[in-house]
């Protein structure tokens, strides 16, 4: 079959979904081809179009896999439910970030995405494993004050060792977010959720993770107390 080829090259601020769409409703509008005659989309779109295909399938897997995990490390409803809630907080700020940068969703940004939930729970995980550590140190029959005294000093440990890992993390990825150069648009793209997720991550499992918690070992307490 003869074919021709018309090459497109759009702003790289504008994701190719959308070239596609304003481009495909043009043609149908203005174009009448003759009967034999057809055209299609080729080239990066076409490769975006596979991948996110994909996606669809890795991304329900990996948050599954990342809820299972959970779940084999307390085997208990409420901390499985409590460190993928880091998760939607993370996504969010990675999001917002995103848009103040005014980055489109691509596939380099899904990759971001994808780490930044491994950063989150992990960092969830050891917070809540230090608590729970804690707690078993402390007498079986213990009250509302020795509980809250015990999340207390389990988070108060892990200030340090996260403000390390947070800043690690950050300042790896800040040269990578404002680098220049070959590649540097599509690293800036994976950088960007990760930076803004990660901020946010550090502000819940420091603050909001231990006050949850306390939250729950006082309902605990009050229902045994009833019993």
């Amino acid at each position: 079959m003869l074919v021709s080829y018309v090459f497109i090259t759009p702003d790289p601020e504008v994701d190719m979904g959308t070239v596609i769409e304003i481009a495909d409703k043009i043609l149908k509008e203005k174009l009448h081809l003759p009967k034999g005659y057809y055209y299609e989309w080729s080239g990066q779109f076409e490769y975006w179009k596979k991948a996110v295909e994909n996606l669809k399938v890795i991304v329900p897997i990996v948050i599954l896999s990342i809820v299972l995990l959970v779940w084999f490390t307390f085997n208990k409803i409420f901390e499985t439910l409590l460190v993928p809630m880091t998760l939607s907080v993370a996504t969010f700020d990675g999001f917002l970030l995103m848009y103040l940068l005014d980055y489109n969703i691509s596939i380099a940004s899904i990759a971001g995405f994808l780490a930044l939930l491994g950063i989150a729970v992990k960092m969830g995980t050891v917070m809540v494993v230090y608590i729970q550590n804690v707690l078993k140190e402390s007498p079986k029959n213990y009250g509302k004050e020795e509980a809250f005294e015990a999340i207390y000093h389990g988070a108060v440990k892990r200030i340090r060792p996260k403000f390390m890992t947070f800043s690690v993390i950050l300042m790896r990825l800040l040269p990578i977010l404002y680098g220049h150069g070959t590649g540097s648009e599509v690293m800036s793209r994976i950088a960007t959720p990760m930076v803004g997720g990660i901020i946010s991550t550090i502000v819940i499992v420091l603050l909001f993770i231990p006050a949850l918690y306390a939250i729950y070992m006082d309902f605990k307490s009050k229902l045994k107390l009833r019993a």
